[in-house]
């Protein structure tokens, strides 16, 4: 089998500050494989952020073991530290930390120029290489333009390429977009995912913009309070979440809280009553018991809206439409149900719909997701997973 870009084993880092020892990381694991894009998703505080600086050495770890590749970069319990510059990474930071004195050349030159004498390769192959690290970002043009000269973008993609001057095993990337406006974050995103398929090197990218992991990631952990409560693809994510954080954390998930009342007429189905009149069949994320608390997750674009004189079945509830937001492309409707309202997201025929209107919603079985929620959410908060 082969040997993962990146493994990480029970990490674990506490702060400790006045007030007492704060838990940032509490028992991380995953594995990377090599070429791959893996994001660290979740909310400010969660942890991730903490876990790339680990990745990097740019903190120490209290527990665990880390491995680059066949190298081990880490280990608590044989006291192993490899400081950063032998971790052989490229890393990208949130501020991007361009040294604003110098030109755009000299910026991506400076990783190479600073290597040791014996190592350090002639100026006209550092020359070399830095033009074409820039052709590969569109940048030739601007080589010798000053860094404090450049926009945001190209702030970014010189990062980038400064990053990748040294040929590192793995990309780190610190919400690299997150100073950028929306337009440019959507086109940037674009240039990562084409930079990536053109070099194929293992990156590990930390964001809380769910929009930027389904996009560029090929595997997802979800973290929160220091803990990865999920991990797997983007439409497994997306599509099976498996509590009601990751559920609403990513894309527009509608939750209601119920009770298990039954399991389907097919495999892996239940009946759950959500107290608006009908009770809702769904798919089971998990081992559910009979009158267990759980929630119903269905995304917002999956909800059918109908008019109110349209065929009933069991998972139709009537509803009143009372608001109405124009996004283009799509509309969102907020509709009161009785005891909650639910964001749909609809196209077509179904926009005509006004506040006020009388509709029914539709739930499709196959698109609600019945979740034992509120026993992970406890388990989350003890840091266990």
């Amino acid at each position: 089998m082969a040997v993962a870009a990146l493994e990480v084993d029970d990490l674990r880092k506490a702060f400790r500050l006045r007030r007492g020892q704060v838990a940032a990381v509490k028992g991380v694991s995953f594995s990377v494989q090599s070429g791959k894009i893996f994001t660290l998703l979740g909310p400010s505080g969660c942890g991730k952020t903490t876990t790339l600086r680990c990745i990097a050495g740019l903190e120490v770890p209290d527990r665990g073991r880390m491995r680059i590749g066949e190298t081990t970069v880490f280990d608590a319990e044989g006291g192993i530290f490899v400081p950063p510059h032998r971790r052989d990474i490229g890393m990208v930071f949130q501020s991007y930390a361009i040294w604003p004195h110098m030109t755009v050349h000299e910026n991506v030159a400076f990783p190479l120029q600073v290597l040791p004498r014996s190592i350090r390769p002639p100026k006209k192959e550092i020359r070399t290489r830095v033009m074409e690290a820039l052709e590969t970002m569109h940048m030739a043009p601007l080589a010798d333009r000053p860094a404090t000269w450049l926009s945001g973008g190209q702030q970014q993609r010189l990062a980038l390429a400064r990053a990748l001057m040294a040929n590192p095993k793995i990309l780190l990337l610190d919400e690299p977009l997150s100073n950028l406006d929306a337009k440019l974050r959507e086109q940037m995103r674009f240039e990562l995912k084409r930079l990536h398929v053109e070099l194929g090197i293992t990156t590990i990218y930390v964001t809380h913009d769910q929009t930027e992991a389904l996009a560029l990631s090929e595997e997802i952990a979800v973290m929160r309070d220091g803990v990865v409560v999920q991990q797997g693809t983007p439409a497994e994510i997306y599509r099976h979440p498996r509590t009601d954080f990751v559920a609403a954390f990513v894309g527009s998930a509608n939750l209601l809280d119920g009770k298990l009342l039954a399991y389907g007429t097919r495999d892996a189905m239940g009946v759950v009553d959500v107290g608006v009149g009908r009770d809702l069949e769904g798919v089971l994320s998990g081992e559910c018991q009979l009158g267990e608390v759980v929630a119903v997750s269905i995304r917002a674009e999956d909800v059918r809206m109908l008019h109110p004189t349209g065929a009933r079945n069991q998972n139709t509830v009537a509803g009143k439409v009372k608001a109405r937001v124009f996004l283009g492309d799509v509309v969102d409707f907020l509709v009161d149900i009785g005891n909650a309202e639910m964001r749909v997201r609809s196209v077509g025929s179904s926009t005509t719909f006004e506040i006020g209107d009388d509709v029914l919603l539709e739930f499709p079985p196959l698109q609600c997701w019945i979740i034992a929620a509120r026993s992970h959410s406890a388990i989350t908060e003890r840091g266990e997973t």
